[in-house]
């Protein structure tokens, strides 16, 4: 993650867990180099059993090979950075019409905003081998409407996939992987004020990163009802730390 509004403070890769909604583990983008730094972090977690979900910066064929090989699952958003397997990839769900019956579909309404998702899966047998993504088994299409004050926003999004799964099992996992990366830059950017830490020298800024992370798996461990802006003045007025125990 990098801060935007006062330049590269500090350039790093979390990963974390969707259930817990919580930060993992982290470590920095040495020379700004992400797609490096996640390989090296995926390397401290045990992946078995799990499914990896990544931006379309991640989406690659040494991440692909590394997540199988550690035994996990992967869903990396698929666009122009993998132009070849992009352009194979439309011309697969182009020419693959999909029953009503195998498409998933939300919609719901929050804060003004009507939002629908339609998602399919369709198997993509041979494309790993030909562009070298190791397990590659089946490419998801999801795509989003959305009308917010009556304005119409439609987008439509890729996926590699490693293992076929449902349309339903793809949205929620799709879901998942937002609504935890919205919610940590959120809590980040508005709550701990990260894009305005003026901090530059030597490892504090690394320091700092880890200890926001810290400061928000603990707040959200703690089972009291309050907002994190509300358990975060609690405590910068008590100067203590208190878990959920």
């Amino acid at each position: 993650r990098t801060g935007r509004n006062h330049g590269a403070a500090h350039d790093g890769v979390g990963l974390g867990r969707a259930q817990l909604r919580m930060t993992l583990a982290a470590v920095p983008a040495q020379g700004g180099n992400e797609a490096r730094a996640a390989i090296e972090l995926l390397r401290l977690i045990d992946l078995r059993g799990a499914v990896v979900t990544a931006g379309a910066l991640h989406c690659s064929a040494r991440m692909a090979e590394e997540i199988t090989r550690r035994g996990g699952d992967y869903v990396l958003a698929l666009k122009g950075n993998q132009g070849l397997l992009l352009a194979d990839a439309e011309r697969l769900i182009a020419g693959r019409p999909t029953p009503k019956a195998a498409l998933a579909v939300t919609e719901e309404m929050s804060h003004g905003r009507q939002e629908r998702r339609a998602a399919r899966v369709v198997r993509a047998p041979g494309l790993g081998r030909k562009h070298g993504f190791t397990g590659l088994a089946a490419i998801g299409e999801v795509k989003r409407t959305r009308v917010i004050n009556g304005k119409r926003q439609e987008e439509c999004c890729l996926y590699v996939l490693s293992r076929p799964m449902s349309a339903n099992d793809l949205l929620a996992v799709v879901r998942r992987h937002w609504d935890v990366e919205n919610g940590l830059h959120w809590q980040l950017d508005v709550v701990f004020r990260e894009d305005d830490c003026r901090t530059r020298k030597d490892h504090g800024p690394e320091n700092l990163a880890l200890l926001r992370r810290f400061c928000i798996n603990t707040f959200r461990a703690d089972s009291k009802k309050d907002t994190m802006r509300g358990k975060l003045c609690v405590q910068a007025g008590t100067m203590l730390i208190s878990s959920s125990s």
